[in-house]
């Protein structure tokens, strides 16, 4: 859209969709999002979301794309290991 919205995840875990399992508090005050749901169909780090992150490294996509998992704006191996030690951990997140 032509408009954004300003969201303050420094107040808290509730902040983010999915509550508390869905984010991690990074330092006091500090909250983040848990990368690696690269598919977005479900909010499940998965070998499915793997496999978007090392489709579109392959391909040599830069930006946000659905496999920048750390958003970092590049598609790069540490986007495939940050989504498959999530998915190990089974650890979940979902932007809705």
């Amino acid at each position: 859209s032509s408009s954004s919205r300003l969201y303050d995840f420094t107040t808290g875990s509730a902040q983010f969709y999915g509550g508390a399992d869905a984010a991690k508090e990074l330092d006091s005050g500090i909250w983040g999002m848990i990368g690696g749901n690269a598919e977005n169909s479900d909010q499940d780090c998965a070998p499915s979301d793997l496999a978007v992150i090392k489709t579109e490294f392959l391909a040599g996509l830069s930006g946000y794309e659905n496999g920048d998992a750390n958003l970092d704006g590049d598609v790069a191996p540490s986007d495939y290991a940050l989504g498959k030690l999530n998915f190990l951990a089974g650890r979940s997140s979902q932007v809705p």
